[in-house]
């Protein structure tokens, strides 16, 4: 009977060490590879990568590490692991030379999985980081071009509400020096653009509706054969709340198709934006002006096999400073404005299985100039106003997630002129409508147009 109790004891023993050692959660043997997504990246790195894998118990708390290509991942996660020990890691790869690379896994013992991810050359991503650029360079895009249309639309609104475009002024104010107070000559100042050139503080309290929709195009001349265009239709409504002092309120819709030749990607979307202002003549002859909005975009990104939908929130905040200064026959109009805004962009998992994590990005321009205006009365109660202008640009922005350096994608930072020129027509009754070409991006790689048209009623 001791014998066959013996006997049991050492098979159940037997089983137990086999199952133990069967079952690679509960052994303490090497890590065992499974899987990198996506398996391929360029060459100057960047690539976010997820890792996953198999620990043993053991093993579980002697992890070291991932190196891809015999670097660590950049910006590596903590170890996330289930109740059966598979385990994920993610982070971004580093500069490689092209061609495979060995994924390592590091514990007590190192497990390798030799050419598990290939680096190709430059110029060259996998889908998922061609669809993640076209995220990352679009956004950028679309919310430069709109930044510019929108604090361009509530400009002329704040100056026109701020501003009358009728006749002689009110005793009460007192004319600058020179202009005397005829009709026919207060109605060649009112004719000007939409932030007054030359004219005095309105006194007459009331509601103006406005719209502009503008068109927009750009293009790049680097690596990326960077191209797109884009539509805002901005809309709102001002009120002169009391002389010098305008407010209202707005709402706006945007769309853009951004692609990339060079790499095969493109970023489609929309948004809607909602919105509020105030202007504030400081004296005669200066207003200042400020505004927020909040816009909720929709995108849908694609390169090749991989493509994705996500969604991003963003802020817009712009002040500025406008004069307006009467010079023979002309009246010039300097300006300083500044406008910043800030995006947050959801997690995303392509149609390829890469995940694509949460981003946040700001981006800005300041810039100051002015326009040259020469208004003249085409007919009685109406009048026309012609306009150029010329600006220096400084463009400013700052992103956690790139996937190659930003020069690619068109990004960087620094100085450009921008010109304009347009028309501006009043109607008798304080009606008024203008159209506007503008060309930015001169002296850089990229450049961008567009065309805007205005228009503003009483009521």
């Amino acid at each position: 009977m001791a014998l066959v109790l013996r006997l049991i004891r050492g098979a159940a023993l037997s089983a137990s060490v086999a199952l133990l050692f069967a079952h690679p959660a509960w052994s303490a043997g090497p890590p065992q590879f499974i899987s990198i997504a996506p398996n391929s990246g360029p060459s100057a790195g960047g690539t976010s990568v997820t890792v996953t894998f198999q620990l043993g118990t053991t093993a579980l708390g002697l992890f070291q590490g991932v190196t891809v290509g015999g670097a660590p991942l950049g910006n590596a996660s903590a170890l996330a692991c289930d109740n059966v020990y598979l385990c994920t890691v993610t982070g971004t790869t580093a500069a490689h030379a092209a061609g495979p690379a060995d994924v390592a896994i590091s514990t007590f013992a190192t497990t390798t999985a030799a050419g598990a991810f290939t680096y190709v050359g430059s110029g060259k991503m996998s889908d998922s980081d061609a669809a993640r650029a076209a995220q990352v360079a679009g956004s950028y895009k679309a919310g430069q071009i709109s930044g510019a249309a929108i604090t361009s639309a509530v400009d002329g609104a704040i100056g026109e509400t701020l501003y009358a475009p009728s006749a002689a002024p009110p005793a009460s104010i007192n004319q600058p020096a020179g202009l005397g107070a005829g009709t026919a000559q207060m109605s060649r100042l009112g004719a000007l653009s939409s932030s007054a050139y030359g004219q005095q503080p309105s006194l007459q309290r009331g509601w103006k509706a406005w719209g502009s929709v503008a068109t927009s195009g750009w293009d790049q001349d680097g690596n990326l054969e960077s191209s797109g265009s884009q539509i805002n239709a901005t809309f709102g409504v001002g009120r002169l709340v009391m002389p010098g002092l305008a407010v209202g309120v707005f709402g706006g819709y945007e769309t853009f198709d951004h692609r990339f030749g060079g790499i095969g990607s493109k970023l489609e979307g929309d948004g809607l934006t909602a919105g509020a202002y105030m202007g504030l003549a400081l004296t005669r002859h200066l207003r200042w002006d400020v505004l927020g909005a909040y816009t909720r975009l929709s995108y849908d990104a694609s390169a090749g096999a991989a493509s994705g939908s996500f969604d991003g929130n963003r802020v817009l905040l712009s002040t500025g400073l406008v004069g307006n200064h009467r010079m023979g026959a002309l009246v010039v109009e300097p300006s300083a404005r500044v406008y910043w805004l800030r995006e947050s962009q959801e997690a995303w998992v392509d149609s390829l299985g890469a995940a694509q994590a949460a981003r946040d990005f700001t981006a800005g321009r300041a810039s100051a100039g002015g326009k040259i205006v020469y208004p003249w009365q085409s007919s009685p109660g109406t009048s026309i106003a012609p306009f150029a202008g010329l600006f220096a640009d400084y463009r400013f922005s700052s992103d956690d997630a790139l996937p190659v350096s930003p020069d690619q994608l068109g990004l960087s930072d620094g100085w450009s002129l921008r010109a304009q020129a347009g028309l501006l027509m009043t109607f008798e009754g304080g009606m008024r409508a203008s159209v506007e070409g503008e060309l930015g991006g001169i002296g850089r790689d990229d450049s961008v147009w567009s065309l805007m048209a205005r228009g503003s009623l009483p009521f």
